[in-house]
């Protein structure tokens, strides 16, 4: 009976999903991560008040990190947290990409054959990766 109840679950649950539009099949995806991509007005770069982490990181101290930097090269700022690379300093790194970067670089998606952009979250968080999202 549980066996039988399963699939009856199963397969209303396969039946009861939309079929995907058409051009999907033959979309070229790509996901952009707006705050590592690019960034296309820097008047709106992420602030120290951002970060929300004022009890580990100083005002005087924090800046966006630069474009060309090296990920494996910590700042200042870093070293002056502690020793551990991921522990002290790279998740409180901004880059300070947007939205207007990629409509910058619209031409660059083209070329590549891109038809179909997805997006990490776009929301204030307190993390780099944004899926802690605070709004």
């Amino acid at each position: 009976m549980r066996l039988v109840l399963i699939s009856v679950l199963l397969a209303a649950a396969a039946t009861a999903q939309p079929a995907p539009p058409a051009w999907v099949a033959d979309a070229v995806a790509y996901e952009i991560f707006p705050e590592r991509f690019a960034n296309g007005d820097p008047t709106n770069d992420p602030t120290w008040e951002s970060l929300g982490v004022s009890d580990r990181v100083t005002k005087a101290t924090w800046r966006t990190t630069p474009w060309t930097a090296d990920w494996y090269v910590r700042a200042d700022w870093e070293r002056a947290l502690g020793p551990s690379f991921y522990g002290d300093g790279v998740s409180f790194r901004r880059l300070g990409g947007d939205l207007q970067g990629v409509l910058d670089r619209v031409d660059y998606l083209d070329s590549l054959g891109v038809s179909l952009v997805t997006f990490t979250p776009v929301f204030d968080a307190a993390s780099g990766h944004t899926y802690d999202a605070t709004s």
